[in-house]
């Protein structure tokens, strides 16, 4: 099935990685947020909660959503998925990431390619 990479054309079907994956525990966060130079500290919770919505409105859409699981080897920053691979008709690009804390990420993405999870199990139980 050819694919179509638009910025701007009906999303179909995309592959993300809830907040809940990405920001696996308190103690993670801690070890990993200025590392990556971020800003502040994210705050899990309420990135949940966002990120929940956000799958409302795609999953409303009918847009087909696929997640990465969360991984041992991933970090905050494999929350931006688009940065890992890139999807093209002949199949998927795995990209060599610069931070060396994401060098983990191109692998997760294959194992999830291969398997097509979803984002169910990540739903929140409210």
């Amino acid at each position: 099935m050819p694919t179509v990479q638009s910025e701007v054309t009906r999303l179909e079907r995309v592959l993300v990685k809830h907040a809940r994956a990405a920001f696996p525990s308190d103690a993670a966060i801690d070890r990993q947020w200025q590392d990556l130079h971020y800003l502040a500290r994210p705050d899990a919770d309420r990135a949940a909660a966002e990120y929940d919505g956000f799958l409302e409105l795609l999953t409303g859409s009918g847009v087909e959503v696929h997640c990465l699981a969360t991984e041992e080897t991933g970090g905050l920053d494999s929350i931006y998925v688009r940065d890992a691979s890139i999807v093209c008709d002949q199949g998927v690009i795995l990209c060599s990431m610069g931070k060396p804390q994401r060098a983990a990420e191109p692998a997760a993405h294959h194992a999830t390619y291969r398997s097509s999870a979803n984002c169910s199990r990540l739903a929140s139980k409210s």
